[in-house]
């Protein structure tokens, strides 16, 4: 998860990576929420697909592959939710294009220190600290209610299916 951290943080441009990178302590640690809206770090949506590419090989070593996939399942539900480009059949776009999930490293990854990161947005709040070789991590998503995807459902637990006012 270490190297994957890094190698996002070292393929953002100065701007990017000021925007994604803050002290473990800031005071959005301790915020999270799977509501629509902007979020501190930088939006899928202003990467590349390589940087996006790095941002996904962290979901995939910090969640496992179930996780990962849903992940991927929220993120795809909402540009299906949203009508984006690239939910039209044989669009070029990619998956990830004008996505609004924000991701964002505390700390220093390349450090002794604990460290953590986040992806945020409509119905996924990713949330992992790191600290002496442990994980810790929030609850991870909310079933998505209703539309063409009301079959989908990528949490089970009773801790994670709270529904979203919102939808």
């Amino acid at each position: 998860m270490r190297s994957a951290a890094l190698a996002l943080l070292d393929s953002l441009d100065e701007g990017q990576r000021a925007r994604a990178g803050a002290p473990f302590d800031t005071a959005d640690y301790r915020a999270w929420t799977y509501l629509p809206g902007e979020r501190p770090g930088v939006a899928l949506g202003e990467l590349t697909a390589r940087q996006r590419r790095h941002v996904l090989d962290l979901v995939d070593a910090g969640c496992g592959a179930r996780g990962a996939a849903d992940a991927r399942e929220v993120m795809w539900t909402e540009a299906i939710r949203r009508g984006l480009a690239q939910t039209a059949p044989g669009s070029p776009a990619d998956a990830y294009d004008d996505q609004r999930y924000y991701v964002r490293v505390l700390g220093d990854p390349a450090g002794d220190g604990p460290w953590a990161w986040r992806l945020n947005g409509h119905h996924l709040a990713l949330h992992l600290t790191i600290a002496g070789g442990e994980v810790a991590a929030t609850p991870q998503f909310s079933p998505i209610p209703g539309g063409s995807r009301a079959d989908c459902r990528t949490a089970t637990s009773p801790a994670t299916s709270g529904s979203c006012s919102r939808c």
